[in-house]
């Protein structure tokens, strides 16, 4: 879009006030992935707008969910490639708007929503702000944490909440197995052990807050005896990288 198409348009403020009118109270959003709701924020803090969405604000990214059911789970696929995998008919230019939200919704249409309806993704733009407002959730197969923000990385890597690897399935206490290791600076990866649900990968993720300081996801699953392996080998790697890198 350019300025001569928006030259006559209503102001942001009066356009997301009448959106929210005609959402009403029990809406459920739903993007093709991660990052439109925190541009939506975003854009209603820089107009000093009250924010009427729910603390947590959970949604689904249909872009994951598509992932889930038809790959991965890991893989994220343009829209457009989505669209030409389901064999949807191209009515229309994508980039846009409404015609992207058109092909979303047709998308939606065709999953398979009760083998994914339990992965809510959770929103970034607000963050718990005490730990008594950090988030947990559970889901079938693992479990993910949402950390309070701290000053610097080294303050929240040394968070007995953040490191904490007790069992999410019986809240056992676990033995630690492969202790936390960093591969690079944003990345960590743990292997612990529950006496009766066995295995259990924990994965930390260093995020930046939309005011620059630090926060913390991190996810909790279990694993197989091979899957460990794997991370023992990570993990002999990365500590061979770090004696390299010291000479």
């Amino acid at each position: 879009m350019n300025m001569e198409e928006l030259k006559d348009a209503r102001t942001f403020p009066q356009v997301i006030s009448d959106f929210f009118s005609w959402c009403g109270q029990d809406a459920q959003f739903c993007t093709w992935g991660s990052l439109d709701l925190v541009e939506l924020q975003r854009n209603m803090s820089f107009y000093r707008m009250e924010n009427p969405l729910p603390y947590p604000l959970f949604y689904y990214d249909v872009q994951k969910l598509f992932s889930l059911l038809y790959e991965d789970g890991k893989t994220r696929r343009s829209l457009k490639d989505a669209v030409e995998f389901l064999g949807i008919r191209k009515e229309a230019p994508f980039h846009r708007a409404f015609e992207d939200t058109y092909y979303t919704a047709e998308i939606m249409g065709l999953m398979d929503w009760d083998r994914v309806k339990e992965y809510r993704s959770v929103d970034y733009f607000r963050l718990p702000e005490t730990r008594n407002d950090e988030i947990h959730i559970l889901f079938q197969n693992y479990a993910k944490y949402v950390s309070r923000t701290f000053r610097d990385r080294e303050t929240a890597l040394q968070d007995r909440e953040v490191l904490a690897t007790r069992c999410y399935i019986c809240g056992a206490k676990t033995k630690r197995l492969v202790p936390w290791f960093g591969v690079g600076a944003k990345h960590y990866y743990s292997v612990s052990r529950c006496p009766v649900h066995g295995l259990i990968k924990g994965k930390i993720r260093v995020k930046k807050s939309v005011n620059d300081r630090i926060f913390i996801v991190k996810t909790l699953k279990r694993i197989s005896e091979d899957e460990m392996q794997q991370i023992r080998a990570k993990n002999a790697a990365a500590k061979k990288k770090k004696r390299y890198e010291s000479h």
